[in-house]
């Protein structure tokens, strides 16, 4: 006789004890019990992306530095980071395998975090998003994606300076009046005047 039963998976390791019983002559009980098993498949993973700067000049070179790690319950295989504004994304590798991959073989298992590295010049504010991709014991994808922005800026600061005449006589005191305006995008801080024959 065949007997069948449907039930949800479990993740991680399973394992559930089937009992036949039947009655034989003379109301005798017989039994027997089976044991199956299965491990239940939660593959995930993560990525994290931090610029080495949150705002930078026009023209200026921004390096993007992207963590990975698994967020699931098996070891993933073929991790790979792809980002829309920079490109390629490089794996930081020693001695032929990922920095991150601390028993070297080159599965990215659940206590790693791999590292991957990537430049690019701005010349505009730039959000861009990182994707991070592997596959898992079934041939399955499994992505994760995250964003970072990065400000370009265009500081600009002038000064104007007007003396109090344009003649004066020898050894009579001159006032200069100096006027400094901010031009440019960006709050400045700190802004101080000098004057090589003027001082303080």
């Amino acid at each position: 006789w065949i007997y069948e039963a449907v039930g949800v998976a479990s993740s991680g390791q399973y394992s559930n004890t089937g009992t036949a019983t039947g009655v034989g002559a003379g109301s005798d009980v017989v039994t027997d019990t089976d044991v199956s098993h299965h491990f239940g498949v939660v593959s995930a993973i993560d990525v994290v992306k931090s610029p080495s700067a949150p705002a930078v000049r026009s023209g200026f070179t921004v390096t993007y530095d992207y963590v990975v790690s698994n967020t699931g319950n098996v070891s993933l295989t073929a991790p790979a980071v792809t980002d829309n504004f920079c490109g390629p994304v490089i794996a930081e590798v020693v001695d032929g395998s990922n920095v991150g991959d601390s028993n070297g073989n080159n599965r990215l298992d659940l206590s790693e975090l791999w590292q991957f590295q990537c430049t690019a010049v701005l010349t505009q504010t730039t959000v861009n998003v990182a994707t991070a991709t592997a596959e898992d014991p079934l041939a399955s994808t499994v992505t994760a994606t995250d964003t970072a922005t990065v400000s370009v800026v265009n500081p600009v600061l002038e000064i104007d300076k007007q003396a109090s005449a344009a003649a004066v006589t020898a050894g009579t005191t001159v006032s200069y009046t100096y006027v400094v305006s901010n031009s440019g995008d960006v709050v400045l801080s700190n802004v101080n005047v000098s004057d090589d024959r003027c001082s303080p």
